[in-house]
């Protein structure tokens, strides 16, 4: 919750800004990356498992995070069994949120066995900085947390399976809905049977609703939740949905769920979903002089200065108890107007205006 207030006061006499002080103890719920850097690099191998000596393609993407300048990614390559290919387009960049991945594509022929798992080179720069963009080496996994691809003869399935938040946020507080979303794709040549899609939640995330799931733990208990569909037939996928509350149990930090696949032999777990729970607020003080921007003026002696102090709420839970104080040096002489808060009070003797 963002909260905006402000306090203001009247003295007489210009002396040099000075600061507001806070008393509530409150610390600060945020943490943010520097710059623009590669999260992590997928690829897809379509087909999945080519016939021997027939031609596939390899795309690989470059999932960026962090903000700032952009990551210019160049160099792109990828080698299979010894196999260089340089990507189309061989450069780019990432910059989210408006460009938050980069795509490249390779087009391979002529193996005839063996694993297809590409390797991933590539070079990076950030922007406007003659030095690499953190992530760099970053860990390079099949797209869908499939198994690994390679040349087939026989018909057979290739389950894999994501999960993915719904929305544009990871910053939670307790008793708040998270929605997410679940995928399962059968890259294979032949279908699946008998799956089960499970996902095993965290103590911190309360169970509220799973459409279709055929076992789910009670509302508001944490616990399992699965599905149990009876095929999923080649080149094609199932989506599932799952709403979750965050538990009020005192946790804060971040929270870590994955989704899990299972059918025959094929055994795929998702990847890794992050959110952060916050509890703390996040208090931001700007003080001014005679208007809303200057932080220091020329009066003549005798003049009135009208100070004022702006409070901000910037975190993911709301203040309480704020007391905000102002020590007033003794060259300001008489006693000031207060305006603003709940209450307001001024101490002649230590000389501090006080706001509740």
């Amino acid at each position: 919750m963002n909260l905006i207030q402000r306090c203001c006061f009247w003295m007489a006499r210009h002396v040099p800004l000075f600061a507001a002080a806070l008393l509530a103890t409150l610390s600060s719920a945020s943490a943010v990356a520097s710059a623009t850097y590669v999260d992590r690099v997928t690829y897809r191998v379509d087909p999945f498992n080519p016939e021997p000596n027939t031609p596939f393609t390899v795309t690989a993407t470059f999932h960026g995070a962090g903000h700032g300048q952009p990551c210019d990614i160049s160099n792109i390559r990828a080698t299979i069994q010894g196999v260089p290919i340089v990507g189309r387009p061989s450069s780019g960049y990432t910059h989210p949120p408006n460009r938050p991945t980069l795509t490249s594509t390779f087009r391979f022929t002529g193996f005839a066995s063996g694993n297809l798992a590409p390797v991933i080179s590539y070079d990076t720069k950030q922007r406007n900085k003659q030095q690499p963009c953190s992530g760099s080496s970053a860990p390079v996994t099949p797209e869908g947390n499939t198994g690994v691809p390679s040349v087939q003869d026989a018909q057979v399935p290739a389950l894999g399976i994501t999960k993915a938040l719904s929305g544009n946020t990871e910053n939670f507080v307790p008793g708040e809905i998270i929605n997410y979303t679940i995928k399962v794709t059968n890259s294979g040549k032949a279908g699946a049977f008998d799956l089960t899609v499970s996902d095993q939640l965290s103590p911190h995330l309360l169970f509220v609703a799973a459409p279709g799931a055929s076992t789910v733990p009670a509302v508001g208990a944490s616990g399992t939740v699965s599905w149990t569909p009876t095929s999923l037939p080649a080149q094609h996928s199932l989506n599932y949905s799952l709403r979750v509350r965050v538990a009020d149990d005192g946790y804060t930090g971040d929270v870590l769920n994955r989704a899990a696949v299972v059918a025959g032999t094929e055994d795929r777990t998702s990847n890794a979903v992050k959110i952060t729970v916050h509890r703390d607020p996040d208090i931001q003080l700007h003080k001014t002089i005679n208007g809303p921007s200057e932080t220091g003026v020329r009066l003549a002696a005798g003049a009135i200065a009208t100070y004022q102090i702006r409070y901000d709420n910037v975190g993911f839970s709301d203040a309480t108890d704020v007391v905000i104080t102002d020590t007033v040096p003794p060259e300001i002489v008489g006693t000031p107007i207060l305006q603003g808060g709940d209450s307001q009070s001024w101490n002649a003797t230590s000389r501090v205006a006080t706001w509740t």
